[in-house]
């Protein structure tokens, strides 16, 4: 990254997500790591050294934010979880849920009637579906009410490449402090329509 006189401020070294196991981690440690928290702190409480993902020098400070994983295996069938570090203290969080399939699938109109600020409980009511599969939270603060969270309800796992099979239907739901703030509906099953579109 460069500045506007055309000099180097920072660079950035991003490898792979990583491929070498590492110890599981678990959704008690990560709520246990806080903000602002040691990269030795949150290790110890997962219990092994994350691998490096991402790396940048910023302004001459050589490794001055980290991005660090913890898998057992690559593969979306485990937990995972990311740690971001800028100057050693932990800026931001995030956990991976395996993936996981739900016995349910809502009615489309149902999702289209849902609002923004709709509690967890309210959407899942509304959907009259049963419980969503927690994929993912995401936090830059130890507030509560500041926690990201995605839910949804589909029908196939991801393939390979973490994308939506052919088949597959999702409804997903982004919350911030559990108010919903999002939603996204995908719907993979052939054939699309009946008719063949025309340039």
């Amino acid at each position: 990254e460069f500045d506007a006189n055309s000099k180097l401020v920072a660079k950035i070294y991003t490898k792979a997500t990583p491929t070498i196991a590492t110890c599981q981690p678990s959704r008690s440690q990560w709520d246990k790591i806080k903000i602002a928290d040691p990269y030795e702190t949150a290790k110890n409480e997962i219990g092994c050294e994350g691998v490096l993902i991402e790396s940048t020098d910023s302004n001459g400070v050589p490794d001055y934010f980290k991005v660090r994983g913890w898998a057992k295996q690559d593969s979306h069938s485990e937990d995972r979880a990311v740690l971001g570090f800028e100057d050693n203290l932990l800026k931001y969080k995030q956990f991976i849920f395996k993936d996981e399939k739900t016995a349910c699938m809502p009615d489309i109109k149902k999702w289209q009637a849902l609002t923004a600020n709709m509690t967890y409980e309210q959407t899942k009511a509304a959907l009259e579906c049963g419980d969503g599969t927690l994929q993912m939270l995401y936090a830059t603060s130890d507030k509560a009410t500041e926690l990201q969270s995605v839910y949804s309800w589909k029908n196939s796992l991801l393939d390979e490449d973490g994308n939506v099979p052919i088949g597959g239907v999702v409804h997903k739901f982004s919350f911030t402090g559990d108010k919903l703030q999002g939603k996204e509906y995908t719907n993979y099953t052939q054939p699309f329509s009946t008719c063949t579109p025309t340039e």
